[in-house]
C-alpha cells in the first residue's frame, strides 16, 4: 500500500473504518458528534463515506468550510444547503425566503436569487431563519438532515484574520 499525502482516496478503497462509521451512525441517532484530530488522519474520508453511504432516513449535506472567511459567508452557505434540502422535497423555506427577499433577493419560478453579498444582512438572522425552516419542515418529513462540516477550525481561524 502506498502513502497518499495530500490526496483523497477512492471510497471503495477505504478499509478498517466500518466499525467507526457504524458507531458514528449509532451516536447520531441521539446526539451530534465532533471529530477532532491532527491532519491526514482520515476525518474527511470518514465524512465523505457518511455522505456517500447514508443510513436510510438520513440526508447528508457535506460542506467544506475552509473556503469561508466570515460568519456571513458561513450563514449563507448553510442557507443554501437548507434551501437545497427543502427544495429537493418540494418544500418552500418561507421564513428565510421572506428575510432574503426583504434584503433585495428576488424569486423567479420558485427559485430564490440571493441578494448581492454586499447587502447588509445580519448573518445571525440568515442562520437562524434557515435552521428554523429546517426544524419546522423536519416535522413533516421522514428524512433527517445531517450537516457534515469539514475544516471548521480553519474557517474559524480565518474569520478574525480577515477583518
Amino acid at each position: 500500500m502506498k502513502a497518499n499525502p495530500g490526496g483523497q482516496i477512492e471510497l471503495a478503497e477505504v478499509v478498517g473504518r466500518e466499525q467507526l462509521i457504524e458507531q458514528i451512525w449509532d451516536t447520531l441517532e441521539q446526539q451530534s458528534i465532533r471529530m477532532n484530530a491532527e491532519r491526514r488522519i482520515g476525518k474527511t474520508t470518514i465524512i465523505r463515506k457518511l455522505c456517500a453511504e447514508p443510513r436510510p432516513g438520513w440526508v447528508p449535506m457535506f460542506q467544506d468550510l475552509e473556503r469561508y472567511h466570515s460568519a456571513r459567508e458561513f450563514a449563507l452557505s448553510v442557507y443554501r444547503e437548507v434551501d437545497r434540502f427543502l427544495s429537493a422535497r418540494a418544500r418552500i423555506a418561507r421564513r428565510s425566503k421572506e428575510l432574503l427577499k426583504s434584503l433585495g433577493g428576488t424569486e423567479v419560478a420558485g427559485v430564490l436569487k440571493l441578494p448581492d453579498l454586499v447587502a447588509d444582512a445580519p448573518w445571525q438572522d440568515i442562520l437562524n431563519f434557515a435552521i428554523q425552516d429546517l426544524v419546522q419542515e423536519r416535522a413533516h418529513q421522514d428524512a433527517r438532515p445531517l450537516f457534515l462540516w469539514d475544516e471548521v477550525p480553519y474557517m474559524l481561524a480565518s474569520i478574525p484574520s480577515r477583518r
